[in-house]
């Protein structure tokens, strides 16, 4: 098996850059289709170093925001479900929840 060690690089003239597709998993959260950052190198070694920093950014990123969107939309959802539990529950004259319906009577 061979290891690509270029791999998210791509150079243009002398100047290298990371090109990388945003992977399906994270679409949702990031409408990009390719991430394209300039290296401001000419060297290919440096330009595999910043790569690689560029990359666990990436992941950390797109993880993490992610996770942020999972979180909130998981909020939204229960949020909206005890809202509606709490509407569908019976009112007293004086405005108050009933002991009944407090306890689930």
């Amino acid at each position: 098996m061979s290891i690509r060690r270029n791999h998210s690089l791509e150079q243009r003239g002398h100047a290298w850059y990371y090109v990388r597709r945003v992977p399906s998993r994270y679409r949702e959260i990031d409408k990009r289709l390719r991430v394209k950052a300039a290296l401001h190198t000419d060297s290919l070694t440096i330009a595999r170093e910043r790569r690689d920093v560029m990359m666990d950014a990436d992941d950390h990123f797109w993880e993490t925001s992610l996770l942020i969107f999972s979180y909130f939309t998981f909020s939204m959802t229960s949020q909206n479900i005890r809202l509606r539990a709490c509407q569908s529950r019976p009112i007293t004259s004086a405005g108050k929840r009933s002991d009944s319906a407090r306890r689930g009577d």
